[in-house]
């Protein structure tokens, strides 16, 4: 069962940097939950750089979703309950990637 973790008071374990800039697709649905990810409930920074893309999560399969746009240098809590919620990126948004950024891969 899982436990109460206070995401704001809590200490992060992981940061998953992002960078979408070339890539013709996101990434299909999925958590967070493998062997590095970490088993607890400890929240995890994930930024995104790069392109803009929609950001979509859900708790199970048949839950409805709640997307977000992301844009390059945006970041995502994930902490408590949501710790390893459903999520999938999609939509990337040709053009939208920073100058600086294009020429890094």
């Amino acid at each position: 069962a899982y436990k109460e973790v206070d995401p704001v008071g809590a200490s992060t374990t992981h940061l998953l940097m992002l960078f979408y800039a070339k890539l013709e697709r996101g990434l299909g649905w999925h958590r967070d939950n493998g062997r590095s990810d970490g088993r607890d409930l400890t929240p995890v920074v994930s930024l995104s750089l790069g392109a803009a893309c929609s950001f979509r999560m859900k708790h199970g399969p048949n839950d409805p979703e709640t997307t977000v746009v992301l844009e390059s240098g945006d970041a995502i809590l994930f902490g408590g309950p949501a710790r390893h919620i459903m999520h999938a990126v999609t939509d990337l948004q040709k053009g939208t990637c920073p100058a600086h950024l294009r020429d890094m891969v």
